[in-house]
């Protein structure tokens, strides 16, 4: 893995489908199925405290899964 390599937040993820229409509910629904590998981090919130996970995802990955799940 390239250590300059691209990671992509859920949102940012969805967003990267140009063509597709991808919600960031599906990321997760992919995440949690397993279908889609990520980076799990706990993340806290400055105005309300609580910690919530937040999901990464690579660009080596996103490339896998568009080749597995996203061809036609």
């Amino acid at each position: 893995m390239d250590s300059s390599e691209r990671w992509y937040a859920v949102d940012e993820f969805a967003a990267s489908f140009k063509s597709k229409r991808v919600s960031e509910d599906s990321v997760r629904r992919w995440i949690k199925k397993g279908e889609l590998r990520a980076f799990k981090f706990p993340k806290t919130t400055s105005r309300r405290p609580r910690v919530y996970d937040t999901y990464m995802i690579s660009e080596s990955e996103r490339e896998r899964f568009i080749r597995a799940h996203m061809t036609m």
